[in-house]
């Protein structure tokens, strides 16, 4: 997911290379750019994913695909960007890149479910080649992770998590997945056995097994997450 990120932060750092340019404070109209972006792309993601579903897509074609298209929906909305960018002394062309981009991909993961479906497809990929989900565990760590989705969508019906600080969407995520986890300790144990809990690599493994399953449950609480996750660590 981070690489999928970063690559779109590329993208839009390249569209603009040959400028010394910088996004100032406060520009008028940018909100309206990102939305025009955010829509256009979202359009022609969606064409794509009729043309062929986002299902089984690879990370890297996933990768390609939307560095493409990005740069198809900047060139396409080109007259609007040249207007929102100021030519000013020593201005940082990747930053400027990186702050459109994360308000684009922000505004995929919440609006555009074509989006979410190509994001879901490189992360399932990305991690499904590492381990996969056995039918015996399945019905243990789905329990688990349709009680942490239930708790987001109650976190997130008493004020939405996409409106909220990175730091208070991270609380509530950890505290669903676990308090789901708590709640559901002696199943846990019951299956893996109480000294299989105290191995490190067996409960990383399962909490990835979890995010996995998460990504057919609630894929956009999890998308938002690793998002904030990415730039926490810019």
């Amino acid at each position: 997911m981070k690489h999928t990120i970063l690559l779109l932060f590329a993208c839009l750092a390249l569209c603009t290379t040959g400028r010394a340019t910088t996004l100032a404070d406060s520009v008028r109209g940018q909100q309206k750019f990102v939305q025009l972006v955010t829509n256009d792309l979202c359009e022609r993601l969606q064409a794509e994913q009729q043309r062929k579903p986002f299902t089984n897509i690879s990370a890297a074609d996933a990768k390609s695909l939307l560095v493409s298209l990005m740069q198809t929906s900047l060139l396409a909305h080109a007259e609007e960007m040249n207007a929102l960018l100021t030519t000013g002394k020593g201005g940082n062309t990747r930053k400027v890149g990186e702050q459109l981009g994360t308000e684009v991909v922000t505004a995929l993961v919440s609006q555009c479910p074509a989006g979410q479906q190509l994001m879901v497809g490189a992360v399932r990929d990305g991690l499904g080649s590492k381990l996969a989900v056995t039918e015996a565990e399945k019905p243990v760590l789905q329990v688990i992770t349709r009680d942490i989705c239930h708790r987001l969508d109650t976190e997130n019906a008493k004020s939405p998590l996409a409106a909220r600080p990175a730091a208070e969407r991270k609380e509530a995520f950890s505290t669903a997945m676990q308090g789901s986890i708590l709640a559901n300790m002696e199943a846990v144990a019951n299956f893996y056995g109480f000294k299989e809990l105290q191995n490190n690599k067996t409960m990383e493994q399962a909490g990835q097994k979890i995010v996995l399953l998460m990504l057919d449950e609630c894929p956009v609480y999890l998308l938002q997450f690793s998002l904030d996750e990415y730039l926490k660590g810019k």
